[in-house]
């Protein structure tokens, strides 16, 4: 017997994870950029307009970090318990509050 050649196409099958997973690549790209990159690029424009060294408002984003970094632990234990739908609703909320009101900020420590 012979074997043949040609490879046997295989039906592909409908697996909804990988919409999912697209979606989340999307939007944890946007996040990132919005909530990270943006204010590097927003940077020498927040200092000309509140008159803060550049030391003074990367101090605030890095203290932004420590914080964000102390909250993950907690929020961890509760993503383990309950799962990521409402935590990743809750969080685009919350990231999105936080960029409103970074726009509004006049003073470095609502910044």
């Amino acid at each position: 017997m012979s074997t043949p050649t040609h490879a046997v196409p295989v039906a592909r099958r409908h697996y909804p994870g990988r919409h999912m997973v697209w979606a989340l690549s999307c939007t944890e790209t946007v996040s990132y950029g919005v909530m990270f990159y943006a204010f590097a690029t927003l940077l020498l424009p927040m200092q000309q307009s509140l008159g803060y060294s550049r030391t003074q408002l990367t101090g605030a984003f890095s203290l932004s970090l420590l914080v964000t970094g102390l909250a993950a632990i907690p929020v961890g234990w509760w993503l383990d318990r309950h799962g990521a739908r409402a935590l990743m609703t809750v969080g685009s909320l919350l990231g999105a509050a936080s960029v409103a009101l970074w726009a509004s900020a006049h003073s470095l420590p609502v910044l």
